[in-house]
């Protein structure tokens, strides 16, 4: 334990040992929104729904020192198998945030949350008009809808 303690590997067990699902819990519970502020409830309820439909059921029962980057691979997988976008990046994002504060808890040396974009909301294309199409509308405005021109 001291070479651990002196090579700066060692995690603290009453920390790393918590099964996912109570450290979670209590992250949802302690967790506050923006300047400090108690999180919003629908946030609340969102981890909690996310906690209990998609983690907990599956990987909850894990010690955090035993969630891998395998193990998360594998989750993500299956939830985004289930055909459910939103649920799986929200269940993603959450268990990353999670993971990151145990991190800073001691509990784990690296986050295993590790799958780049997956909590990020897919962003839809958006085709841009070029000058000669805004030309083209502004012409085809009636008079009474024309912006004012010099």
């Amino acid at each position: 334990m001291r070479v651990q303690i002196t090579k700066g590997t060692w995690l603290d067990p009453r920390v790393s040992g918590e099964t996912l699902e109570s450290y979670a819990r209590t992250w949802i519970a302690q967790r506050q929104g923006p300047r400090g502020r108690p999180l919003a409830v629908r946030t609340r309820e969102t981890y909690t729904s996310s906690l209990n439909l998609h983690i907990g059921p599956r990987i909850g029962h894990l010690p955090l020192s035993k969630v891998t980057p395998a193990i998360v691979r594998t989750w993500h997988s299956a939830m985004v198998e289930t055909g459910k976008p939103t649920a799986a990046r929200q269940g993603y994002a959450l268990l990353r945030a999670v993971m990151t504060t145990a991190v800073d808890d001691g509990a784990l040396h690296r986050n295993p949350c590790r799958i780049a974009g997956a909590g990020q909301p897919e962003r839809s294309k958006i085709d841009l008009l070029d000058q000669a199409d805004v030309g083209a509308l502004a012409d085809a405005m009636p008079d009474h809808l024309r912006a004012w021109s010099w």
